[in-house]
């Protein structure tokens, strides 16, 4: 945090509470009061930079979706049919434990692409490239975030 604001004393009461109003309240600011000044705190560019990243985390990693959507949004685009996918997962108990896995999944769950991935090889029996699975997933789940 750095300094962003002061107001040496004296000063009146008046300005004080201007002060405080207009640093803290509205700029969210923390007051700090010394033996000369009132000093208004805030996070230097870097620090809000690191918080707005942080920030970004936080809100994927609290993205999920369920196992309808994860049919209809990630599935059925690649072509696959529910009746399809009940097939194949009767037939082949991996695909099996990897769909149960995608129930009320989160985005950044680490056994994500791993449930994935093989469904989506298995189903299309073509080679899915994990970065576009992962842009495939951010979109998905930006846009058909299933909400508590």
């Amino acid at each position: 945090m750095e300094i962003k604001a002061i107001i040496k004393k004296p000063y009146t009461e008046k300005q004080r509470l201007d002060f405080i109003v207009e640093q803290n309240h509205n700029l969210g600011y923390e007051i700090r009061d010394t033996e000369e000044e009132l000093q208004a705190f805030g996070y230097t560019t870097e620090e809000q930079t690191e918080q707005s990243i942080q920030a970004e985390k936080t809100r994927k990693s609290k993205l999920k979706m369920t196992k309808r959507d994860f049919f209809l949004y990630i599935l059925q685009p690649f072509g696959i049919s529910y009746s399809g996918l009940i097939q194949a997962l009767q037939a082949d108990d991996t695909l099996l434990a990897c769909y149960e896995g995608c129930n009320h999944i989160y985005r950044y769950d680490e056994m994500l692409v791993g449930n994935i991935k093989p469904i989506l090889e298995n189903l299309t029996e073509q080679e899915i490239e994990e970065q576009e699975l992962n842009k495939m997933l951010d979109s998905v789940f930006a846009e058909h975030n299933a909400i508590d």
